[in-house]
């Protein structure tokens, strides 16, 4: 049997390409023999090593782990560094599992408000919101993109991501009753209900909402109509109704498939 192996057919071999094994070299993990012509010669341990080497890489070790195996290889450490990367592993899961999570909402729920009747109008009651505000005067969707952005950072350590959240806005109804269209005067997010440190709250109570499509230019109308049907159903209210996008440009360009809803909250009759 041949002691000692070329580069290309230990390649060939293991299907590993030679800039792989050399690059294994430059990390310490193999050290082949050098012929009279300096072409490098493997060992039988050689590939011993690139055997272990694989099945580690299969195992999603890193080089720098690989070297500490071999460097120190004993039964109790081999225990300690799969135990290690266990954990690593476990946490890698969770993560995925979290994505996973996000994902199948986000598919969900834009299933759901894809086809959503926009004729639909509903009262219902909700428990006490909690959540996150940030004012400023917005005048387009550019600057309001850029102030949800801001408070999402603001607040980034409670918060999910901007995909897994209910985002708002409250109009300026100064402008709106001048006929300035699309100018808002704060962005809200709708947090965790448990949560200790919020600065936003939606009162718990009755509230009416309704959705329109497309373009935000259609806001001030249908601010408007949300009151006039509140009060077509014998309801009065001394509050202003808000957005909630339900489906906006962080998922489409075409504002045709944008849905808004509008709330707002009732007197008790």
């Amino acid at each position: 049997m041949k002691q000692l192996y070329t580069i290309k057919e230990i390649s060939k071999l293991y299907g590993i390409g030679v800039d792989s094994i050399r690059y294994y070299e430059t990390k310490g993990l193999i050290t082949p023999q050098r012929g009279d012509n300096n072409y490098r010669y493997y060992s039988l341990n050689d590939i011993f090593i690139l055997n272990i080497i694989r099945d580690l890489l299969a195992l999603d070790f890193s080089t720098e782990q690989i070297k500490e195996y071999l460097d120190s290889l004993s039964l109790n450490h081999t225990i300690s560094l799969y135990d290690t990367e266990k954990t690593r592993v476990q946490t890698e899961i969770s993560k995925l599992k979290e994505i996973n999570d996000s994902l199948t909402y986000r598919s969900n729920m834009l299933r759901y408000y894809r086809h959503f009747d926009v004729s639909t109008i509903t009262i219902k009651k909700y428990p006490i919101r909690y959540g996150y505000e940030l004012e400023s005067q917005m005048r387009s969707d550019e600057e309001t993109d850029f102030v949800i952005k801001q408070l999402h950072r603001k607040h980034q350590e409670e918060l999910d991501e901007l995909g897994d959240l209910d985002i708002g806005a409250i109009p300026s109804y100064d402008d709106a009753n001048q006929g300035i269209l699309n100018t808002m005067q704060s962005v809200f997010f709708i947090g965790d209900e448990e949560t200790d440190d919020y600065d936003f709250i939606l009162p718990a109570g009755t509230y009416i909402s309704l959705y329109y499509r497309g373009s935000y230019k259609k806001s001030v109308s249908n601010l408007k109509k949300i009151i006039s049907v509140a009060h077509d159903h014998g309801y009065t209210s001394d509050n202003r109704p808000f957005e909630i996008y339900r489906i906006d440009n962080r998922y489409t360009r075409n504002e045709l498939e944008f849905l808004t809803e509008v709330q707002l909250k009732l007197n008790n009759k």
